[in-house]
């Protein structure tokens, strides 16, 4: 046993030799540890190999703050080719990543570039947040900012750890425990590097704000949502309250002149000649105050038309499409429009647009009100009850009501009537099962009635198409209802425990929308601050935890990372003794 342990030391301590051999034959060929040290991050062919070396030379006193070349150093050369355990291995024994290349890039613009979002991140943990935000904040209003968060935001979905990274360095800690200073500068930046106070500003272009939205991540931050919380009080908010007034002027419009024109169809009918009364006569001062209410419900579908196509041009037309509310916009107009020559033409069928129209723009007013507290976790338990939990219960009704309806009708075509009857079978003994088709409406009516509708127990029917009528009703009543309604309960809980956020969501739409029409330029303009002191903004979010600082979480990686040196070591040992 002792002569098996001593091979294995020897072979490790070979090993070792070996290391140690191949380090110094590249200190001699490159001139200089520092020098090595760069040849190593760019010509080994693999990472493992590279961090071993590296690791080699820091052990032997290598000065890291003398790598620097025209590459911008070991940190540059080890981000271009991706070795994420070689940037590590270089930030823990403090190798500067603030150096610049030729080119005048950081090793994070690097990083950026080449997409990688581990290496970028672990750039912005190790960096001091004040550095950080010297990167991403423009100095003034004339200058733009060293790194655009925009071009970072574009690629939120391949970047998303970068992005959190950043908008984590965005929050400064004050004397006061309460109180924190937030940085928006970088999500108000535009692909230009723009910010609202300068004189380049374009209104109506994308921010970074907008990018970092798309993702449900990123849109949850605490400093994105803080930003929100200021555009909607701001400016946003009073948009919403606007269009909510607005749509219920045109609801009274859309009212009254659809009731007052069918109460004169009706209340002039002519006994003598059968004919009804005419719509498109207005002789009277209710038949006038009905025309003009028809001539504002038609400017309004002109300029909503208007607005949708504005809004087309601005989103894009992919963009637009994506959003399945725009369709029901239109259609509402499409049908407000194709009443006009229904009217004028006397067919009956523009009593069915306008009652299809009345209808949708009623429902409407839902949509309006899901941006306001007060209603706005009822809207959403709405839809997501219509979305997910009636769509099961539908497809789990369509099962049984088939099953009910074809074996009740084979069972009534297979029995005679009552002797008390004529002969014939059970089919004609009720209006309601006449038919395979009543039986089919009957078995609807019976889970939209919550009743038998059809009195099965007296009529004389069929032993086991009573028995199949009670197996019907005990899996309609009690089964399939009560699942609905533990199904509605825990809807109730999953949404209210998400209220905030799916508030918050619908306020980014109305935001976005605004932005990009180029609307409230004022008050956009009187809004924007490029930072701000939050007092409790956990009063605000309903929770906040701040992130810890990149000092504190770089003292926990560098643990961290020992950690993991450590287990390496212990593993390569394992492997040299095997």
């Amino acid at each position: 046993m002792d002569i098996r342990k001593c091979q294995a030391f020897s072979g490790l301590n070979e090993r070792q030799a070996k290391l140690t051999a191949r380090v110094k034959r590249l200190i001699h060929k490159t001139g200089s540890r520092e020098k090595a040290v760069n040849h190593v991050v760019k010509h080994c062919p693999t990472e493992d190999e590279a961090q071993e070396l590296v690791r080699s030379l820091i052990s032997q006193g290598v000065d890291l703050q003398s790598t620097y070349d025209a590459t911008g150093g070991p940190i540059h050369l080890s981000t271009k080719r991706g070795f994420k355990k070689v940037t590590s291995a270089l930030i823990e024994n403090e190798v500067p990543i603030d150096w610049k290349n030729a080119r005048g890039q950081y090793a994070l613009e690097v990083a950026i570039d080449m997409r990688d979002d581990d290496i970028a991140e672990l750039l912005l943990r190790a960096m001091n947040r004040d550095v950080v935000r010297s990167l991403f904040i423009p100095a003034d209003l004339k200058s733009k900012p060293k790194i655009n968060f925009y071009d970072v935001a574009a690629s939120c979905t391949s970047l998303k750890k970068t992005c959190t990274a950043v908008l984590d360095s965005m929050i400064e800690e004050t004397d006061r425990s309460d109180d924190f200073v937030i940085n928006y500068a970088p999500l108000e930046l535009t692909a230009d590097g723009c910010v609202p106070h300068s004189e380049d500003y374009v209104w109506g272009s994308p921010t970074a704000y907008h990018k970092v939205c798309q993702s449900r991540d990123l849109r949850h931050h605490c400093v994105t949502r803080l930003l929100t919380y200021r555009k909607w009080t701001g400016y946003a908010g009073l948009s919403s309250s606007v269009n909510i007034f607005a749509y219920l002027v045109f609801l009274l419009l859309l009212s009254f002149a659809a009731m007052s024109a069918g109460i004169q169809r009706v209340s002039t009918f002519n006994a003598t000649t059968g004919e009804l009364g005419d719509p498109r006569v207005y002789d009277d001062t209710k038949a006038v105050v009905r025309a003009i209410c028809e001539i504002l419900l038609l400017l309004t579908a002109m300029y909503t038309l208007y607005d949708e196509v504005q809004e087309m041009r601005s989103l894009g037309l992919s963009a637009y499409c994506g959003i399945v509310y725009n369709y029901y916009q239109l259609f509402m107009v499409t049908l407000l429009l194709a009443i006009v020559p229904l009217r004028w033409l006397d067919i009956d069928l523009q009593w069915y647009f306008l009652s299809i129209l009345y209808m949708l723009a009623f429902l409407r007013l839902l949509q309006l009100l899901s941006n306001t507290r007060f209603v706005g976790i009822y809207t959403r338990i709405l839809t997501h009850i219509l979305k997910s939990d009636v769509t099961r219960f539908v497809a789990l009704f369509i099962i049984f009501w088939l099953t009910f309806t074809g074996s009740f009708f084979l069972v009534l075509v297979g029995s005679r009537r009552p002797e008390s009857m004529e002969t014939g079978t059970q089919l004609d003994i009720s209006e309601e099962t006449r038919s395979f088709q009543s039986i089919l409406f009957t078995g609807l009516r019976i889970m939209v009635e919550a009743d038998s509708v059809v009195d099965y127990t007296d009529n004389g029917y069929h032993w086991l198409a009573v028995t199949m009528m009670m197996m019907y009703l005990f899996a309609i009543f009690v089964v399939l209802l009560n699942i609905l309604i533990a199904q509605l309960s825990d809807t109730y809980a999953d949404v209210k425990s998400q209220a905030a956020f799916t508030l918050e969501r619908n306020w980014v739409g109305v935001i976005t929308t605004i932005d990009l029409s180029s609307r409230f330029r004022r008050r956009r303009y009187n809004c924007y601050r490029p930072m701000e002191i939050v007092t409790r903004p956990q009063d605000i979010l309903g929770s906040f935890d701040p992130p810890a600082s990149n000092e504190d979480r770089s003292e926990a990686d560098l643990r961290q990372q020992k950690l993991f040196s450590q287990v390496d070591q212990q593993s390569q040992t394992l492997q040299a003794l095997q």
